[in-house]
């Protein structure tokens, strides 16, 4: 079922971050600390309101266990 989530959230143009935090059932917050950042900073990406780094974007993906290329290429 969490796979469904995730491509339908890829349908529904979520960000890629969202749908992947939301098929590993992780919280915002969890992630934020997982990933070193705060929480407002990664609901901000998330929301397409403050652009992400690659360092950024290669933390978060370290915290859920997945490669940069898979979280923004899919």
């Amino acid at each position: 079922m969490r796979l469904l989530t995730l491509i339908m959230r890829r349908v529904l143009r979520d960000h890629p971050v969202r749908a992947f935090r939301d098929h590993h059932g992780l919280s915002l917050r969890d992630l934020a600390e997982r990933a070193g950042i705060s929480l407002s900073y990664l609901s901000e990406i998330e929301h397409g309101r403050k652009p992400e780094s690659v360092a950024t974007l290669t933390r978060i993906a370290e915290a859920l266990g997945t490669t940069l290329d898979a979280l923004v290429l899919g």
